[in-house]
């Protein structure tokens, strides 16, 4: 064998080397992306399962949901700790919104989550909340809030959630 063929030899043993490490490299990544998008997902699912029992086991937080629900005047103190609500709800939403645009969370996903970001602002207390904090946030998210605010009612649509409350008279 000449030097000319141990070269071609060579030659594809190393292209052929180049070529499975960057498949493995390309596999190493997309197993990395699905770790990394199922921990974005799991934390998403722990900060609203956070603000959920924020609400269940706060009954102070829930009595003031409640009455805003059933459109009741609000002392000073459950309107702070509803505006105090809708700050945390608004920085978990923004933090989704920012997985969602980075590619963390799939269109879908991003819908789903959407739409309960619609209900959100059924309540008086997060529009309030928005319409004076607004200019804290990402100009992504407000334009992503603007236009879910332009494209509803803005009016609590409570009859959606008719299942929570009880009418007293209906008893």
């Amino acid at each position: 064998m000449d030097w000319d063929a141990i070269a071609a030899i060579s030659e594809f043993i190393g292209t052929a080397a180049v070529v499975v490490s960057l498949i493995y490299v390309g596999i190493q990544i997309r197993q990395s992306t699905a770790v990394a998008r199922s921990t974005a997902r799991q934390s998403i699912t722990e900060l609203m399962l956070g603000s959920t029992s924020n609400l269940v086991e706060d009954s102070a937080l829930a009595a003031a949901f409640v009455k805003e629900m059933k459109g009741q005047k609000l002392d000073d103190i459950e309107r702070i700790r509803l505006l105090g609500r809708a700050y945390l709800a608004m920085r978990n939403w923004e933090n989704i919104h920012y997985q969602y645009r980075i590619g963390m969370l799939s269109s879908d996903e991003w819908q789903g989550f959407r739409k309960n970001l619609e209900a959100v602002f059924e309540w008086p207390s997060t529009r309030d909340y928005w319409e004076h904090e607004k200019q804290f946030y990402s100009p992504a998210f407000r334009a992503e809030v603007d236009q879910i605010l332009r494209s509803s009612v803005n009016r609590p649509d409570w009859e959606s959630h008719s299942y929570i409350l009880t009418d007293p008279e209906s008893d």
